[in-house]
């Protein structure tokens, strides 16, 4: 009996998979041909071979023939892989391991960095001040200066409105 994974999963169950030939490495081909019979004890056996299903349980054995993969190709990580991540992620990979804490502790402080960007640009487009992502601290400051202006232009046409209603009676 094999110690691979799909060999304990199918003792889980009460079956066993009798291949000594198979390596836990090497799955099997689609379009392969397995055995299934009960033995004596009752539990559910899977053989590679009908030679391998003893005589008196050959009458009763069901072949199980495994399908092709669907939509499985080689070509799939070509087409389907974003390069521009895969080449940022594994570049980070290996200057990790070679700068060790600093650059984690640089990755760590852009990303904060980042955050604190995003924050800042998620308050300025709920204030209906930017539609931008991204904005910095600096980009807040201007906005309620720029906001304070407004409402001192407002305060003064209200006083000069209000004066000139005075001066009307």
């Amino acid at each position: 009996m094999l110690a691979c994974p799909r060999a304990r999963a199918l003792e889980y169950f009460g079956m066993s998979l009798q291949d000594s030939s198979r390596s836990e490495a090497t799955p099997p081909a689609s379009g392969e041909v397995f055995y299934r019979y009960r033995d004596a004890s009752g539990r559910i056996v899977i053989v590679d071979s009908l030679a391998r299903v003893p005589a008196a349980e050959r009458s009763s054995a069901r072949a199980i023939e495994l399908e092709p993969a669907s939509g499985w190709s080689e070509s799939w990580l070509a087409r389907d892989l974003h390069w521009p991540s895969f080449i940022a992620g594994a570049s980070s990979v290996g200057l990790t391991r070679k700068l060790g804490r600093v650059l984690r502790a640089a990755l760590v402080l852009g990303a904060v960095a980042l955050g604190v960007l995003a924050y800042f640009g998620w308050v300025r487009r709920t204030a209906g001040q930017s539609s931008d992502l991204l904005a910095s601290p600096g980009a807040l400051v201007e906005d309620a200066r720029a906001r304070a202006e407004q409402l001192t232009q407002r305060n003064r046409e209200q006083q000069r409105l209000l004066k000139e209603l005075e001066n009307v009676r």
